[in-house]
Parts: C-alpha cells; structure tokens; sequence
C-alpha cells in the first residue's frame, strides 16, 4: 500500500504542469476547430496541404484542414499526458 502512496506522490507533483498543458491545447484545439468550422460555413475554398509528423494530408477547403489539424493536436496532446502518467505511476518507489 505504501509503494502506491509514493508512486501517487509523483504523479501528483507533475500534475500542475501537465494540467496547463491539457488545458492549453484544448483551448488551441478549439480554437482550431471552431475557425473551421466558421470558414466552412462561410465556404473558404482555399487549396490546403498540411504536414505533419510525416504525414501529408492535402484538401481543398481550409476549415476540413483546421478541424483535422485541431482534433489531431488534441489527440496527440492526450496520447502523450497518459504515456507520461503511466511512466510516472510505474517509477519504484523512493527515487
């Protein structure tokens, strides 16, 4: 019972960094994703390509273009919280 104190202990002094980061990038997402939304509404037909990560993706309207890049930000963001949580709670206890 004791190991998983500690190990709550670490989890627990990265949490306020990890937080605002969360938070940071939803707010950016957001942002991300409510402009494309108003730019296909308003029908931006601008040629769009975007790299990313080794990936390309290429359309022709720039809201599809904001929506993916702010979902695909969000989802990279989360991914990378968990990982780095789950490495936390892992760590043995007492370093």
């Amino acid at each position: 019972m004791s190991e998983q104190v500690e190990c709550a202990v670490e989890v627990e002094s990265a949490r306020p960094i990890l937080k605002l980061a969360l938070w940071l990038t939803a707010i950016i997402s957001a942002m991300c994703v409510g402009g494309g939304i108003v730019a296909i509404l308003w029908n931006s037909v601008s040629p769009t390509q975007i790299d990313i990560l080794g990936m390309t993706v290429t359309t022709g309207h720039v809201g599809v273009a904001l929506v993916g890049f702010g979902t695909i930000a969000l989802i990279i963001t989360v991914r990378s919280i968990v990982k780095i949580v789950y490495r936390l709670a892992a760590l043995p206890a007492g370093r």
